[in-house]
């Protein structure tokens, strides 16, 4: 996951949240993907189960 001083360059060009329209399009993303993060447990889980996976290959 990148770094939030790097979101914006990513998105929009810029090197730094100078315009509305750059801090806009950095807090869209960003709750776009809290929403869709998994929590701590459920990502513990998901680890272990990977884990577990790569150890039956």
């Amino acid at each position: 996951m990148p770094e939030l001083r790097d979101l914006p360059k990513s998105l929009t060009g810029a090197l730094y949240l100078d315009k509305a329209e750059e801090l806009h399009a950095s807090g869209a993303v960003w709750k776009v993907w809290d929403a869709l993060a998994l929590g701590e447990a459920e990502s513990r889980d998901m680890i272990k189960r990977i884990i577990g996976e790569m150890r039956h290959d």
